[in-house]
């Protein structure tokens, strides 16, 4: 059970194996040209259907950076509003495409004290909607806060 408080996790209350609760995208044309706007990531290939279809893909396909954006925003709802990443990384494994769902997963693999920070280390990944492994071998790196009462 995940200790929810209005700070969001202490560093104190993490055990390692601990798992993420699991995230579910489905990722809409909407969406990904929301995306693109916002990141000013205009290639035609992750928007455009007739130009994916000229290509020689059925549907746009999705900005692999997108999935660093669902792996983030799982990790940052688990941490709370006081938890900070500090480190991201990931691989995109195969392609995902406007109207298909993803479901971003991880678990806590370690926790530490280093150079002042209270650290957990997690592993993390995506699959899609058919069990297929869209972002491997992904981690993340958040300092989380101490309990009030146990600050030095």
């Amino acid at each position: 059970m995940m200790n929810r408080n209005i700070y969001g996790r202490y560093f104190e209350d993490v055990a390692d194996g601990e798992m993420l609760d699991p995230m579910t995208k489905v990722i809409s044309l909407a969406k990904m040209t929301g995306y693109g706007v916002a990141t000013s990531d205009f290639v035609r290939i992750h928007y455009d259907r007739d130009y994916a279809r000229d290509m020689g893909f059925g549907e746009p396909v999705v900005d692999g950076q997108m999935f660093g954006a669902f792996l983030v925003q799982m990790v940052q709802n688990w941490a709370g509003p006081w938890g900070r990443l500090l480190k991201l990384s990931f691989q995109n494994r195969i392609m995902v495409y406007a109207g298909e769902s993803v479901i971003c997963c991880g678990k806590v693999i370690k926790r530490y004290r280093s150079g002042g920070q209270n650290l957990i280390e997690f592993s993390l990944w995506i699959t899609n909607q058919s069990g297929q492994t869209v972002v491997r071998e992904a981690s993340a790196t958040v300092h989380l806060p101490l309990k009030l009462s146990e600050t030095p």
